[in-house]
C-alpha cells in the first residue's frame, strides 16, 4: 500500500487467485486512505502474474498521479487512464 502525497488517497497491490484452473493475478485500486480495500478486481489495473513478478515499480508523482511499471511478458486485462473521485483527478500512466 503506498499513500499519496497529500495522504487523501492510496494505492494498494493485491493477489487474487480464483482457484486450481485459473492463473494468479495483480490487482491495483485507488482508495481513499481511510477506505478498506472491497472484494473484486482492480479499479486500476487488472492484470496476469503474481505482484511481485508483474509489477517492477508503483510510484506517487505530484499532479496527483499514480505511474506504475509492469514486465512485459505479463498480460493486461484492464487498465485505467484516470480515477476520479468527486473533485479529484488522478492521472495514472502504466508502462
Amino acid at each position: 500500500m503506498i499513500y499519496s502525497p497529500d495522504h487523501k488517497f492510496k494505492a494498494v497491490i493485491y493477489e487474487r487467485d480464483c482457484g486450481a484452473t485459473t492463473n494468479f493475478s495483480t490487482q491495483v485500486s485507488i482508495l481513499r486512505a481511510s477506505q478498506t480495500l472491497p472484494r473484486g478486481n482492480g479499479n486500476v489495473l487488472d492484470m496476469d502474474g503474481m505482484p511481485e513478478d508483474s509489477i517492477s515499480d508503483i510510484a506517487w508523482s505530484g499532479g496527483p498521479s499514480l505511474s506504475i511499471n509492469t514486465a512485459s511478458e505479463y498480460p493486461i486485462f484492464f487498465q485505467a487512464k484516470s480515477f476520479r473521485w468527486f473533485f479529484t483527478e488522478i492521472d495514472i500512466d502504466i508502462q
